[in-house]
């Protein structure tokens, strides 16, 4: 508190872009202010009513939130949780296509006029009891209007484009309340929640809006006081896809128009006739997943059957040499005994067994120029090409030698 001569007490309050200014109450000057989102503390001017916008609020509003300084240039404006009570000082943005002005203390909707490209108006959590002075609003099409205290829907026919309407959380009662909304044919999202609502003859209503395909009713007494009451709406709005809380499919609508043309049975049997149809197609695509994944493997077995034609196979012609070693015998002993012992790979010789003819060569390590085969000519085991053991018999070894022809 800070004492002036007059003893006057003044309140004084730091903001964020606007002057704090005062009113005179009693014997009082006082100021007010209000939070921001972030926390941050602002205000505008001060009257009686709460608080005001002022041209220097907007400007350094502006600056601070990185928009236009030039006011006919920005095409969206934030004005929420302000605390205003007058819609004011707007004259130079006229090129706002977006103005948010919910949670404030805002009581009438005015001043506006000079908003001739405005499309969106959200002022909702307000202090508003009448929809008033939206006649220069011809681009218009969203309009939410929620959390206030309209209890008559009115002057929005002169808004042709109009296609959402938010007014849930008002004071909505009878059926006349809500009797303007015949006149505006443009309206295809209705929110009508929470309000009071109680009377069936609404759907009248409802019923001359040809483009309402969205609506919510939830929170008012009528929905007990319409028999079958989703199926009933279903029924006599023929273009609704949405209702309350839940979209209206086509097999709903189907049982529904059903239900109403022939009561439950009707509804059981197209309810049946939907579910062999959702069955049969999904079998069908399961059919389909089916065929084509045949049709992958018969492609894959087609490609590897090819690779292999274009590939030469290797062919393999064993060749048996049989060699009879005697490890007890001496060296003269062996080469006196001849060769008849051994069979070696030579082509000419008799060892080679099976149908091999004489031109084939035999890339054996045994040399084929002696008539004569010392032990010491004979080769390892180890060095001798690729081979296997056919039988070993004591001193005896017969083995396979292998070779591939390309």
């Amino acid at each position: 508190m800070k004492s002036v001569d007059n003893d006057v007490n003044v309140r004084e309050i730091i903001t964020d872009g606007v002057e704090p200014v005062t009113t005179t109450q009693g014997n009082k000057v006082m100021s007010n202010g209000n939070k921001d989102q972030d926390g941050t503390t602002s205000c505008g001017l001060v009257s009686e009513s709460g608080t005001r916008i002022t041209k220097e609020f907007l400007l350094r509003h502006c600056k601070k939130n990185k928009l236009y300084i030039t006011p006919s240039l920005n095409d969206a404006l934030y004005l929420h949780y302000k605390g205003f009570s007058v819609i004011e000082n707007l004259d130079e943005f006229t090129g706002l296509r977006c103005l948010w002005l919910e949670v404030n203390g805002i009581r009438k909707i005015e001043n506006l006029e000079n908003q001739l490209e405005l499309c969106c108006l959200f002022l909702q959590h307000n202090l508003i009891h009448t929809l008033e002075n939206l006649q220069a609003l011809s681009k218009l099409n969203q309009l939410n209007v929620s959390n206030n205290y309209i209890k008559t829907i009115q002057n929005l026919s002169c808004l042709r484009v109009l296609s959402t309407l938010q007014i849930s959380h008002n004071a909505l009662e009878t059926t006349s309340d809500i009797d303007h909304l015949s006149l505006c044919p443009s309206i295809s999202v209705l929110d009508l929640s929470y309000n009071r609502l109680s009377d069936p003859q609404i759907l009248n209503i409802l019923e001359q809006m040809p483009n309402l395909r969205v609506l919510n009713l939830m929170g008012n007494e009528v929905i007990k006081n319409i028999s079958h009451y989703r199926k009933t709406l279903i029924v006599h709005l023929n273009q609704l896809t949405y209702l309350d809380d839940r979209p209206v499919f086509p097999k709903e609508r189907a049982c529904a128009e059903a239900w109403a043309a022939e009561g439950i049975e009707g509804e059981k049997r197209e309810r049946e006739l939907w579910e062999t149809r959702e069955r049969r197609k999904i079998q069908e695509s399961l059919d389909a997943m089916t065929a084509i994944r045949d049709r992958a493997l018969k492609q894959n077995k087609a490609k590897e059957l090819q690779k292999r034609a274009v590939k030469q196979p290797l062919s393999c012609s064993t060749k048996k040499i049989q060699m009879h070693l005697r490890a007890s015998e001496p060296e003269n002993d062996l080469s006196q005994s001849g060769s008849s012992d051994i069979h070696h790979s030579c082509p000419s010789s008799e060892a080679i067994k099976g149908d091999i003819k004489p031109t084939d060569q035999i890339d054996s390590p045994i040399p084929s120029n002696k008539s004569t085969l010392w032990i010491n000519d004979l080769p390892d085991l180890d060095d001798i090409p690729e081979h296997k053991e056919l039988m070993k018999d004591g001193s005896h070894t017969l083995i396979e030698i292998i070779t591939r022809d390309d």
